[in-house]
């Protein structure tokens, strides 16, 4: 959590930041979330 709340962040938005570079270092489609929260 102090990594989250060093970047000015919550933690699920922290998680979720990280989450989506590691899958897109992997070559995945990450389209998906825009049905979560929006992302484009």
């Amino acid at each position: 959590m102090g990594a989250a709340k060093a970047k000015g962040m919550k933690l699920a938005e922290w998680m979720e930041f990280h989450l989506v570079a590691a899958l897109e270092a992997e070559g995945r489609d990450t389209s998906f979330l825009s049905d979560v929260r929006g992302r484009e």
